[in-house]
């Protein structure tokens, strides 16, 4: 069977979700006002007698569906016949479960010791005949994810009901009023069904046909059973040891806390099973869903459920009147019990639905043998208060204990990220409450009023919607964006693909920056070889200027997901609310590097300033690395995808990668275009003991989490190969790529050029100073000779590039052009005469521009030193390798080039050396990819063959 990938699983929940809970809130807003008219009606007393009534009646009704309803919806595959005979099934249980209904309905009268329950309970047996024509039509409804009818066919069966209970009650027919409201809510559903959604029924000729459902749908009867009876102890407990009165009061304590707990559980009741079936045996997309649905649900319910137990004595008397006093203290202590219960409602389903049914019923046995007994010793010593502190105290821990703990195992769920989906909710209710017991402070009244009420309400909602908006705004698009996401499902490869890789790659096109090179050409050798890529990015929102042109490069078919950065709720207070904290914290410096060896103890302020923003962007990686890794795991298709390949820095890449390989078993492959815990310079403002540290463990996870580590020099191989101890690292530098390259430039003047960044150690002091002393040794002008940059040129330990230059006394032989697109950049590097590479003291790793350079007729100045990386790689080459640090040697090799160019001369390319040739890099690592995958069975591998201009990548 072809496993459902996540877009389409979202997009059903989206519209489930949508129209089942726009109508439910919709209905529910005219529902409740129905409600809270009946109850001035009526008394708690016929609240009462209905309550123990649907005690008796919510049993047999468990009973009634035997898990059928959930076998409907569960079962892999379904085919008409068998869905017809489980129908039918279900009907001759409804018949059976209310002929011995209308039999017990004396007990139930005996047991309550109130006569008139058993007359309730024999009219209302005739709604489990309704119930039972339902049944199979409800089920396919849902199972074909059929949510905007449903939704609609339940919105009007709730107005039907409360309407015809309100004109009832209103008539003096006191409890019967609640009858009628049920039975013709129940009438008109089933009608609806029958009309709109039609099927045959039929009963089972043979028993064993239906015996592997049978099986199944007994270990949910059984679990439902023991729900029922826990869920409804209560009520059982204080209508038979506290009388009708009391339990009148609880049970609408318990409605009306419980109004968000109804909607929502309901809401999930007809959503998330086929959901949930549909993926239950992808462990990754279930964590993910209960982590989204549970945030989702905290954000909607707890300040509902919250704000009830802080106003219970201002809504009782206000909107209920004096009759109603009892119910107060239940009703704050229920809504507590509710908001709990509303965040672990899904836990069940999750177990139920992807086919755990036994360990669901194992669980609600427990529950049922803890609450019962704690139930009945708080009615006999607090009385109704009593067994709301049971719902309070006690139900959560047995939550934690069962639940929690079986779906940590089984789909790894984490205490922390289940936390952490609870936290916007958590803290901008925090904020609510003290905000709801300030303003109760200063509008105390007497009496309790409806101004009071909507005052209190009203300002409890203002500050949680405010700190919803101020610090979790972006936590609340993002889930938004989960449900509304329209991702395509990966498609089947085409005939003779391997299949696809899903890159995780935070830089890659249209992102202008140099590390989105690498897999920007990789991507065509890949598709040469058969490969698809998926890749995980930043988000194209991010970019400040996108470079639209590189998008040519990506062979068709090559899909990419976009991740956008999600700052620290912190920092967004920071940035919004308390500015003039900077004045005690800095913003991180923008540029500059510090040698790792330099880094040790904090001993000063500013130490402590880099320690905070080294933890800020720790922080912020790993967010983006949790929801690159939930995109990748969105996109995984098993059928499909062959490898997780993580390419960083930044390295939340990585860590993203050993997320996503995890979760969806497939082998990780790390590229590592620069070293990490071996990184010889930090940023200036992250130059820390604790990026160290925090680098060095990730690098260590990650590594351990691979299968393929690919680095881009041979001195970071040997590095990494002494540090683990592993032969899974191989060497794959960068390289030149075959594309079509600008008409050089005939200029007479010399110009020495630098493209790119200057960052972190990138100091071009030597190179001014070089300079300087060719020109006074020849008396050169501005217009025979000069050094042109392009690209984001930025400060450097406080200090422009062009008052660098001003010190060494040329600076009007230096000009700075501001960053441009790629076509640009090469246009700019075909005019020059001698390209040069600044110094950098980190000697493990080549600067990319190195294989963009050796691609031009011009001459190579690289300043690096005789044992770096770079040194190495150009090795035998016509490149000019000198100290960064020798400006004699530097002067040597301006004045010589500049001579040989007066002399009509111009240089030659290094790339003539093909082994810096990106095609032979990219045949090396992906000959090591496929000696790791296992083969798929496809025509043999052909020879690189450089293709055609590829159009766009949709």
């Amino acid at each position: 069977m072809h496993t459902i990938v996540r877009s389409t699983v979202d997009r059903s929940l989206a519209r489930g979700l949508a129209w089942t809970s726009g109508v439910k809130w919709m209905t529910s807003i005219g529902t409740w006002g129905l409600t809270l008219v009946t109850a001035r009606i009526l008394t708690p007393s016929d609240y009462g007698l209905m309550g123990m009534a649907m005690v008796w009646i919510g049993l047999a009704q468990v009973v009634s569906e035997v898990g059928i309803s959930a076998t409907l919806v569960q079962a892999p595959s379904l085919s008409e016949g068998l869905a017809s005979r489980l129908g039918g099934a279900a009907l001759m249980v409804a018949v059976a479960v209310a002929a011995v209904t209308v039999g017990s309905a004396s007990l139930a009268a005996l047991f309550f010791r109130e006569p008139t329950v058993g007359l309730l309970v024999t009219v209302l047996s005739v709604s489990f005949l309704l119930r039972g024509a339902q049944i199979l039509r409800r089920a396919l409804l849902v199972r074909s994810l059929q949510f905007k009818r449903l939704a609609l066919i339940e919105g009007a069966e709730a107005l039907i009901a409360a309407s015809v209970t309100l004109v009832a009650a209103s008539m003096g027919a006191h409890y019967w009023s609640l009858v009628l409201g049920i039975l013709a809510g129940s009438a008109s559903t089933t009608l609806i069904l029958v009309l709109s959604a039609p099927h045959p029924l039929r009963f089972p000729k043979h028993p064993e046909e239906l015996e592997g459902t049978i099986r199944f749908g007994a270990h949910v009867l059984t679990g439902q059973l023991a729900w029922y009876m826990y869920s409804t102890a209560d009520m059982i407990i204080v209508g038979r040891l506290l009388g009708s009165a009391a339990l009148g009061a609880y049970t609408l304590a318990w409605v009306l806390a419980s109004l968000a707990l109804d909607r929502i559980a309901s809401l999930l009741g007809r959503v998330t099973p086929a959901i949930i079936s549909a993926v239950q045996k992808q462990p990754a997309l279930l964590r993910r869903y209960v982590y989204a649905i549970t945030e989702g649900l905290a954000l909607v319910t707890l300040p509902v459920c919250i704000g009830i137990a802080l106003t219970a004595d201002l809504i009782v008397p206000v909107v209920l009147g004096p009759t109603w006093a009892a119910a107060v203290e239940p009703m704050q202590l229920l809504a507590l019990y509710a908001a709990v219960r509303c965040l672990a409602v899904v836990l069940p389903q999750i177990l139920i639905y992807s086919g755990r049914a036994q360990q669901s019923t194992k669980y609600n046995l427990i529950t049922l043998g803890i609450l019962v007994p704690l139930f009945i010793l708080g009615a006999s010593v607090m009385g109704t208060t009593g067994v709301a502190w049971v719902w309070v105290l006690v139900y959560p821990m047995v939550v934690i204990l069962t639940y929690l703990r079986d779906l940590r195992r089984e789909i790894g769920l984490t205490v922390s990220g289940y936390l952490g989906s609870l936290w916007p909710a958590i803290s901008a209710t925090s904020v609510m409450m003290v905000v709801v017991f300030v303003t109760r402070m200063l509008w105390e009244t007497a009496v309790p009023t409806l101004p009071t009420l909507i005052g209190v309400s009203g300002a409890g909602a203002l500050a949680y919607i405010s700190v919803v908006a101020l610090l979790h705004r972006a936590r609340v698009l993002s889930v938004l964006k989960l449900l509304r996401d329209s991702t395509p499902p990966a498609s089947a490869p085409p005939a003779g693909s391997r299949g696809r890789l899903l890159l995780i790659c935070y830089h890659f096109p249209p992102d202008p920056a140099i590390g989105s090179l690498r897999w920007q050409k990789f991507a065509k050798i890949a598709a040469a070889r058969g490969w698809l890529l998926d890749v995980i990015m930043r988000d194209e929102a991010g970019i400040a200027k996108p470079d639209l042109e590189r998008m040519r490069d990506l062979p068709a078919g090559t899909r990419r997901i976009g991740v956008p950065d999600v700052p620290l709720w912190h920092q967004q207070f920071e940035d919004r609310m308390v500015a003039r904290l900077r004045r005690f914290i800095p913003p991180a410096a923008t540029s500059g590097s510090v040698n790792v060896e330099h880094v040790g103890r904090p001993t000063s302020r500013r130490d402590l300033v880099r320690m905070y923003h080294a933890i800020n962007e720790h922080l912020v990686q790993r967010r983006w690395a949790r929801d690159a890794a939930d995109a990748a795991i969105g996109v995984f298709d098993p059928d499909v995808h062959r490898a997780v390949i993580a390419c960083g820095p930044p390295y939340s890449a990585c860590v993203a990668g050993r997320l996503a390989a995890a979760a969806t078993e497939l082998p990780l492959v790390l590229d590592f275009r620069d070293p990490w815990s071996l990184s010889q310079r930090l940023s200036e403002s992250t130059a820390s003991p604790v990026s160290i540290a925090l680098g060095r463990r990730e690098e260590s996870l990650a590594v351990r989490a691979a299968e393929m580590i690919v680095v881009n020099s041979a001195p970071v191989g040997d590095a990494m190969r002494a540090r683990y101890q592993t032969s899974h690292i191989i060497d794959v530098p960068n390289g030149f790529d075959d594309e079509p390259l600008p008409t050089n430039v005939t200029r007479e003047r010399f110009v020495i050029a630098y493209a790119g960044t200057i960052y972190l150690d990138r100091d071009s002091r030597t190179l001014f100073e070089a300079l300087a002393s060719v020109v006074n040794a020849r008396g050169l002008t501005p217009s025979q000779i000069g050094i042109e940059f392009m690209g984001a040129v930025e400060e450097i330990d406080g200090t422009t590039l062009q008052q660098r230059a001003q010190s060494a006394g040329v600076e009007q032989f230096v000009g700075v052009t501001p960053p441009r697109p790629r076509s640009e950049a090469l246009t700019f590097l075909a005019g020059a005469s001698l390209l040069t590479m600044l110094p950098q003291d980190a000697d493990l790793a080549i600067p990319g521009k190195i294989y963009e350079y050796m691609r031009f007729d011009a001459w190579m100045l690289v300043l690096a030193e005789p044992e770096s990386a770079t040194a190495r790689l150009l090795e035998g080459s016509s490149a000019h390798v000198v100290s960064g640090k020798d400006v004699a040697a530097i002067a040597s090799v301006i004045d010589e080039c500049y001579m040989r160019f007066c002399a009509g001369e111009r240089g030659s390319p290094v790339a003539v050396d093909e082994r810096f040739s990106r095609v032979a890099r990219g045949k090396q690592f992906f000959d090591a990819l496929e000696d790791l995958l296992v083969p798929a069975p496809v025509p043999l591998r052909e020879p690189y063959v450089q293709p055609p201009a590829m159009q766009p990548a949709p």
